[in-house]
């Protein structure tokens, strides 16, 4: 069997960290943890142009949370890309969501075994 990155991989990782972590409201995309941490999580798994799309209503309920981060997976080639606040506020919005390509957050990519470290 193939491994794949994906988010029950960061909810386990998460799990295993002891941060007791929960989607809200029944969601699959957003993780809470016990220390109050918001993990919006997008997963892309194609093979075309690789890209992630974030709502406006998405982004700003995320701009509520007092430590929300972004994850962008890109399964195929097994990368993880972390996105804080600053990232947020350079958004542009196109035709009422924000695309994000992965040349954009090149310079913020982490293995998924350092990703602890951010935890």
């Amino acid at each position: 069997m193939l491994f794949m990155l994906d988010r029950e991989e960061i909810f386990a990782l998460l799990r295993d960290n002891n941060l007791e972590p929960v989607y809200l409201e029944g969601s699959k995309t957003v993780i809470e943890t016990n220390r109050g941490e918001v993990f919006y999580v997008l997963q892309y798994s194609g093979d075309c142009r690789i890209g992630w799309t974030l709502s406006y209503s998405v982004l700003k309920e995320l701009k509520s949370y007092a430590k929300a981060t972004i994850l962008l997976i890109n399964s195929g080639a097994e990368e993880i890309f972390i996105l804080g606040p600053r990232f947020f506020n350079t958004l542009q919005p196109i035709n009422g969501c924000y695309k994000i390509d992965r040349n954009q957050v090149e310079s913020r990519k982490i293995s998924f075994e350092s990703f602890d470290d951010y935890l």
